[in-house]
């Protein structure tokens, strides 16, 4: 993996690390969502005014756009309904864990992507490592609890945020062949916010004021800070395999942990020990390929 690809990842995902913390101190998450996705539409506005006049998009790249706004609202929807209906420990893992494993699956598949068994190690170890930092213990009775939830209303809502994660994962790489990385993010923005505006308003426009008063710096920091670390992932799957990459993202777990610890007080135990060290470990093998 070239290095060029390597850092553009690792930036984006201690970036992503951040909107996430800033996320997890909101009230509403599913309105903060819609709020930072509409904040960021308008904050970089500026710059696609500028830009769109020497812009030809051609009738696919609108195609793509539409496809990966409607993937995003439903990846929004179905991890919010993950996170309302099982614990923190087991969407997230589940949704992480098995979206790579797909995305490896289907970029080799439908891509033709063929990674190399260092590369191929490398993602695995992610996987196993993001799920190690979601136990409790390392009791096999959590572990079977972890397998279990697989079958629960929780575990559905978190296979289908995984689903979600391979359709747009892999609708972006191709996408990034016929458009403008930072364009496409933009669109796709506009989107994802546009899908789910009907939802939003049927809970009324109160909450959404609530949500704005109480957390509008925030919101205005996600929503540049989201759309610049995306827009960096799509740089990367110009030049890298989608496989690598959205394993490589998982680093942002890692250093959400460490905020997690630093900032929020929770403990950094054996298992967020062990499943960094995976994590780590998978990166440089990925590095390596």
């Amino acid at each position: 993996m070239s290095p060029l690809a390597l850092a553009l990842v690792i930036v984006a995902a201690l970036i992503h690390a951040g909107w996430n913390y800033l996320t997890k101190c909101s009230e509403n998450k599913l309105v903060f969502s819609w709020l930072f996705r509409w904040t960021g539409a308008i904050a970089y506005l500026p710059v696609i005014l500028w830009w769109a006049p020497s812009v030809n998009l051609p009738p696919i790249a609108w195609l793509f756009t539409a496809a990966t706004g409607l993937i995003h609202a439903l990846y929004f929807w179905a991890l919010t309904a993950a996170y309302d209906n099982s614990d923190l420990s087991l969407a997230y893992p589940l949704s992480r864990g098995l979206g790579s494993l797909l995305v490896l699956l289907l970029a080799v598949l439908l891509l033709g992507e063929r990674p190399s068994w260092l590369g191929l190690l490398g993602v695995l170890l992610i996987v196993i490592g993001v799920c190690a930092l979601h136990l409790r213990s390392f009791h096999l009775s959590e572990v079977l609890i972890s397998l279990r939830s697989l079958g629960s209303r929780g575990g559905g809502y978190a296979a289908l945020t995984s689903l979600c994660i391979a359709g747009y994962s892999l609708v972006d790489k191709l996408a990034v062949s016929y458009i403008s990385p930072f364009i496409y993010i933009y669109l796709m923005f506009i989107a994802a916010a546009i899908f789910p505006t009907p939802l939003i308003g049927r809970g009324g426009w109160d909450m959404v004021w609530d949500e704005w008063r109480r957390n509008w710096r925030a919101t205005i920091a996600v929503g540049v800070l989201c759309l610049f670390a995306y827009l960096l992932i799509l740089w990367a799957m110009t030049i890298a395999p989608v496989s690598y990459i959205v394993a490589l993202r998982n680093l942002s777990i890692v250093f959400g942990a460490l905020l997690g610890t630093w900032l929020l007080g929770e403990p950094y135990g054996q298992q967020r020990v062990l499943g960094s060290t995976l994590v780590c470990l998978g990166a440089m093998c990925i590095a390596l390929a």
